[in-house]
């Protein structure tokens, strides 16, 4: 339960992404599920969310993630 309380404090659009590579990973291979994965990360690094994390980290206070 600890470990679901932590994945759920993260950002919603970040888990999606996670989620979505596993899936095409599992249903397709390894392959499109690493090209999938790529995407991703370069969706996260250019979203909002990644600015929320790095200003709230730097003024140590706790994320607010869009939903």
């Amino acid at each position: 339960m600890e470990m679901a309380h932590k994945i759920a404090g993260k950002g919603a659009f970040s888990l999606k992404m996670a989620k979505r590579a596993i899936q095409i990973g599992q249903e397709v291979g390894l392959t499109p599920g690493l090209a999938f994965e790529a995407l991703g990360e370069v969706a996260c690094f250019t979203s909002p969310d990644k600015e929320e994390g790095i200003d709230a980290f730097f003024e140590k206070r706790k994320p607010e993630f869009n939903k």
